[in-house]
């Protein structure tokens, strides 16, 4: 495991304290442990998703009042997987279905009347609202599909309207450059910087670049890297923007300050 993605992880804090929607289930709060998560393999390649669900499940293993009943349980029909429950835990013996999602989103004010609908991913290609709905609409139903009537047999579990479902939504959050967000259904505390264009960039021309992996987007910016000038960051960052792609980097001052943003295509 590398230290610095598992500390980043650790320390986004969750989207939302309070519900978002009545259709979804409130949030996970993992009691406070001392107890430091198993090591993973660092040569074992995984997506960033993935990546997050390990550590979660880690964070699992050292609560005392919690045993892990089942992780990713597939279900299945007609040999084709339909979905699939991240994990089914005992919490202080109450049965408990967990999702697990970790997500980067933008704010781009598409609706007035619905905070939910103006965050979108670093490409536009997802958004807030569609993950919530695809929660509601096929993640949480799963539980209660024939298809997976087999698992209270298998695995012993009570019925599942005895199981109560939960979401452990984390998310880093970026605000458009130099305007006012007003937003109150989201942890302002998930706001980590700023997103820009290619021409709001120059107004940072005289810092240094660099951009880090997909699984570094968890981390915070430190100075073990190799940081560039504005010129050869420009040149790099173009490649990413020709293909409808956006980086997240981090920025380093004049005065030395570490921060992080996006530099969006559109």
């Amino acid at each position: 495991m590398n230290i610095r993605r598992f500390s980043g992880y650790k320390n986004t804090p969750l989207l939302w304290k309070d519900s978002v929607r009545e259709d979804i289930p409130e949030m996970l709060e993992l009691e406070k442990s001392d107890n430091v998560p198993s090591i993973d393999d660092p040569r074992v390649k995984l997506r960033l998703g993935k990546l997050v669900e390990r550590f979660f499940f880690s964070e699992l293993e050292c609560v005392n009042s919690i045993d892990v009943v089942a992780l990713n349980i597939q279900i299945i029909k007609d040999k084709i997987t339909i979905g699939e429950l991240d994990c089914i835990i005992k919490n202080n013996n109450y049965y408990q279905h967990i999702e697990v999602v970790y997500k980067f989103y933008l704010y781009d004010e598409i609706d007035s009347t619905n905070e939910l609908v103006n965050w979108v991913g670093p490409n536009k290609k997802d958004s807030l609202i569609e993950k919530l709905d695809k929660l509601a609409d096929k993640q949480f139903p799963l539980l209660y599909k024939q298809e997976a009537a087999y698992l209270f047999k298998v695995m012993v579990l009570p019925s599942p309207s005895r199981i109560k479902q939960l979401t452990f939504f984390k998310a880093q959050l970026f605000i458009p450059f130099a305007q006012e967000v007003n937003f109150n259904l989201l942890n302002k505390e998930c706001v980590e910087g700023v997103y820009v264009n290619l021409d709001q960039l120059f107004s940072f021309s005289n810092n240094q670049f660099y951009i880090p992996k997909k699984l570094d987007w968890l981390c915070k910016p430190h100075e073990e890297v190799n940081y560039v000038d504005f010129e050869t960051f420009r040149v790099e960052l173009v490649k990413w923007l020709d293909k409808q792609k956006s980086p997240l980097c981090w920025m380093k001052t004049v005065q030395g300050e570490l921060t992080k943003l996006f530099v969006v295509w559109w």
